[in-house]
């Protein structure tokens, strides 16, 4: 009797992933210096996807919408700096969709606009939830996270992620224990 629990307990240990949790302490919310507001939301293909996942890592998390004209043109900078940051496993970028029409106009957006589905990833907030708890009005937005939760930084507005300072700031990010 005491092998199989032994053995249950193991597997049951193996089978399901212990969660992540930030150890940022203080004040969540959406300002830069407090620890960030955990959410769970759908991707591109209804997965269900948390913030905390990503704890460990620095989590370049960015609001955008389709009908923002300025988000269009900051989204090739954000895949260039994916393709760059990609095997760095200390980064994780999260991309939050505010259409309230989801998966199928941001599918049909980036088909139409770039000939090709994101190389990051998109989850979809439609109802706007997670965007008001960060205090988002506008887009894009940009919240840098570090590896325990706390916002580092917020960038308003559109930003070239292609500049050399700005690839070596996350990196510098991803390298601090």
């Amino acid at each position: 009797m005491y092998v199989r629990l032994s053995v249950f307990l193991a597997i049951l240990f193996i089978a399901i992933p212990a969660q992540s949790a930030f150890t940022c302490k203080g004040t969540t919310g959406g300002k830069v210096g407090q620890c960030a507001k955990d959410f769970t939301l759908p991707d591109l293909n209804g997965t269900q996807v948390s913030l905390s996942a990503h704890s460990g890592k620095v989590i370049f998390l960015n609001f955008w919408a389709t009908w923002c004209a300025p988000c269009a043109d900051e989204i090739p900078s954000m895949e260039s700096l994916m393709r760059k940051m990609a095997s760095n496993k200390k980064f994780a970028m999260l991309t939050v969709s505010i259409d309230v029409e989801g998966a199928s106009i941001v599918q049909k957006y980036f088909q139409a606009q770039f000939n090709h589905q994101p190389n990051f990833p998109v989850l979809f907030d439609t109802k706007k939830t997670v965007s008001s708890q960060y205090g988002t009005f506008k887009v894009p937005e940009t919240f840098i996270i570090d590896k325990t939760g706390k916002i580092l930084d917020k960038v308003e507005g559109i930003k070239d992620w292609n500049d050399p300072m700005l690839l070596h700031y996350l990196e510098l990010l991803t390298s601090i224990n």
